[in-house]
């Protein structure tokens, strides 16, 4: 289970129990549009209300909210324009109103998914009204990432690790977990087997995201969870997990794709200026390539760098070769000449970024 599966089943419990749900989804395109997150939790309230509810779930100091959390507010030019004037200040009181008039009517839970994509103006939001939930019959919940050591991934670590809240790590999943996620999704006669359940977390290491990606290739290829299957499975899994890894870190900053070869290159335990000067990076690009990867369930997030499964790392590893040898294969003669007349030397140690990577490992 993934965190933004375990954010529904939580959203499912509080509604049986009569709480109103409002929820929110943090975009990585809309992180520049200030107030997007708090617009998503409130404009559906409001703009479903009467005329005289939303007289009183804007009454009072709540007024101030209108401006970002109305369908009939300001535009979003003029949000901009407030988000960090000396109005914005008002406005985060007057969304504290707003969300404590709907709790008044009913126990109210926001919900927020992909937190680290949220834009700054609703991430202030959520510090300041954290801290002042004591008395108010409104819970808040979210799901999110690492995020990276931009000014919002920190307001966002300051939401998830506060005094009053409670955080849950999400595991990668046992055995019992990918068995329902089999059962799920590659659904078979009867029970999955349990060799073949066994074989999907040694081929995933339990991650949801490449245990689906995996279960999606097998369904292509008329693969079920039966006994028997579990030799086909370790012979098309890390081949399929590969494929949609590598789609992964596409969609991602060049930068991030170096500095995994990099790290595919250096293997588990390195050190992050070592893999930057190996990718030819400097400090914040690498910094924040590596945030990516984290963020992408690429990279372990943590530090020295380290791939999140040692599938992924060959998978970058082989594609990085191949690439490699495609582009010796179509290098001009005169290039081949001219080394054929060059002293022999160390593919590991001819370019300046690996020598300088060689010698700071050298160093240690």
């Amino acid at each position: 289970m993934g965190k933004t599966r375990l954010l529904k089943a939580g959203c499912s419990l509080a509604e049986a129990r009569g709480l109103r749900v409002l929820g929110a989804r943090g975009g990585e395109l809309e992180r520049e549009f200030p107030y997007g997150v708090v617009r998503q939790l409130f404009e559906p309230a409001l703009g479903g209300a009467d005329d005289d509810e939303r007289a009183d779930l804007l009454a009072g100091v709540a007024a101030f909210a209108a401006a970002v959390a109305d369908p009939r507010g300001a535009p979003a030019g003029q949000i901009a324009a407030t988000a960090g004037s000396e109005g914005g200040f008002a406005i985060q009181h007057g969304l504290y109103w707003l969300a404590a008039n709907l709790g008044s009517r009913s126990p109210l839970l926001l919900a927020i998914d992909d937190l680290h994509w949220a834009d700054a103006p609703s991430l202030r939001w959520l510090v300041y009204v954290l801290r002042r939930l004591t008395d108010l019959p409104v819970s808040v919940v979210v799901a999110l990432r690492p995020p990276g050591r931009e000014a919002s991934g920190e307001l966002a670590m300051r939401i998830a690790s506060g005094p009053a809240g409670r955080v849950l790590r999400v595991e990668p999943l046992t055995e019992e977990g990918v068995a329902q996620v089999v059962a799920r999704l590659l659904p078979g006669d009867g029970e999955p087997d349990a060799e073949f359940c066994r074989a999907c977390r040694e081929v995933t290491g339990g991650n949801p995201f490449l245990l689906e990606s995996l279960l999606s290739e097998l369904a292509a290829e008329g693969v079920g969870p039966a006994a028997g299957e579990a030799g086909r499975l370790r012979a098309i899994g890390p081949p399929a997990v590969a494929r949609s890894v590598l789609v992964r870190i596409a969609r991602l900053p060049a930068s991030a794709g170096a500095l995994a070869r990099a790290v595919a290159v250096l293997g588990a335990g390195a050190d992050l200026p070592v893999a930057a000067a190996l990718a030819r990076l400097d400090g914040d690009r690498a910094g924040d390539a590596a945030d990516a990867l984290g963020a992408a369930d690429i990279l372990l997030a943590r530090r020295p760098l380290e791939f999140l499964h040692p599938i992924l790392r060959t998978a970058v590893y082989e594609d990085s070769r191949s690439a490699s040898a495609t582009r010796r294969t179509h290098a001009p003669r005169r290039s081949w000449r001219g080394m054929e007349r060059r002293p022999s030397a160390s593919p590991a140690t001819s370019s300046p970024p690996a020598r300088e990577a060689t010698r700071s490992r050298s160093r240690r």
